[in-house]
């Protein structure tokens, strides 16, 4: 294999697959990914057995080859390169790649490309159009509950959907991971819409389809297909392969609070701003603060015998009874960085149940979280 290949090119490339080689893994043949240059593109494949990528740019091809390299070492060298075009050489002796760029050259270890993983087979002909600008704010809005306890795999990611509504074309999303739960819903402007029978897609495969997205801002659409056991993401020339979670979802209706009357009316950046300023002196582990809902005043308060207590009260839209709760304060925050809009609605009970938070006006997200001991 030789090409000559655009810095920028190969590094966009290289970009996009860091998070999927993992640098520590049981397999180390996974830490090394594997390039193809044929047909004027250089391909690369990368994979970590849940997360796969395909992606390709254009280059000068001078002989067509495979190599498998280390993923770490070809991007730090690349990425210190100045800004000029790049020779790739494969020694088909050792399998070793040279790098090339006028007077200097590396040399990296290169390994037997029949030693790297067969690649999942996938299939985007029966894909469907999707807003990027719409599934990304859903996934912002409920990517941080997804759980991250591991024997209980199957809230370690998002559970995605149709709605019930045969009528409508939406899509939902849901996390939990037991002490709170986000739902997001969206509607696609299609006229098809995917068969989605409830599928639960991994935190690493949804933090890599953000990667993507942050890294192409340019695209609008992109392109999704559901297979038996995975879900295809693609836009431009990238296809990511992300194995889903078998497992069963729980019933999320169940958690949704119903019927709450109680409910104050709140300016979001004056509630995110106590928030954090309380929360310094709460527990460090737990985040605990107190949340007093009294006639348009809202008071909170954190307690912590090794570093201090801290209060402070502002003005609400509150007329129901007097109620104390405990929350989380870093649950609280996470929620509210994620709303746009300038108040929300925060449904109260009791101090033993759930509360319910959602914006003013978008009733597409709704947010819930259990209470703590006071």
């Amino acid at each position: 294999m030789k090409i000559s290949i655009k810095k920028h090119n190969i590094l966009n490339l290289l970009s996009k697959v860091q998070n999927i080689v993992e640098r520590k893994n049981h397999m180390p043949i996974l830490t090394n990914v594997l390039l193809e240059a044929k047909e004027g593109f250089l391909f690369i494949y990368a994979t970590n057995l849940e997360v796969s990528l395909i992606d390709k740019v254009s280059c000068k091809i001078e002989k067509e080859g495979k190599a498998v390299v280390s993923s770490k070492s070809l991007f730090d060298i690349i990425r210190e390169l100045p800004d000029e075009d790049i020779v790739l050489l494969k020694n088909e002796t050792n399998n070793w790649l040279k790098i090339k760029q006028n007077k200097s050259n590396f040399d990296i270890v290169g390994l037997d490309i029949k030693k790297y993983p067969m690649f999942p087979s996938y299939s985007i002909d029966n894909s469907l159009e999707f807003s990027k600008d719409n599934f990304l704010e859903m996934l912002e809005k409920t990517f941080h509950s997804i759980s991250n306890d591991e024997t209980r795999y199957h809230l370690n990611g998002v559970f995605f959907s149709n709605t019930e509504n045969e009528e409508s074309k939406d899509y939902i999303m849901v996390s939990t991971d037991g002490h709170r739960l986000s739902l997001a819903e969206s509607f696609n402007n299609n006229k098809k819409q995917l068969n989605l029978d409830g599928i639960i897609v991994p935190k690493k495969g949804l933090a890599e389809i953000k990667k993507i997205f942050d890294l192409e801002k340019d695209i609008e659409n992109f392109k999704i297909s559901v297979e038996k056991s995975q879900i295809v993401v693609s836009l431009n020339y990238t296809i990511l392969i992300i194995r889903l979670i078998d497992g069963k979802f729980p019933d999320y209706n169940k958690f949704i609070p119903k019927k709450l009357k109680q409910k104050a009316t709140i300016n979001k950046e004056v509630f995110l701003s106590a928030l954090k300023r309380v929360s310094l002196l709460s527990n460090q582990k737990s985040k605990n603060i107190t949340i007093e809902f009294s006639k348009n005043i809202l008071k909170m308060k954190a307690n912590n015998l090794e570093l201090g207590k801290a209060e402070e009260e502002f003005s609400i839209k509150y007329s129901g009874d007097s109620i104390t709760a405990g929350f989380n304060a870093k649950f609280l925050i996470e929620a509210l960085n994620t709303i746009k809009e300038e108040e929300v609605l925060f449904y109260v009970k009791d101090k033993i149940s759930p509360g319910l938070l959602t914006p003013l006006k978008d009733t597409k997200f709704k947010y819930v979280i259990m209470p703590m001991r006071i």
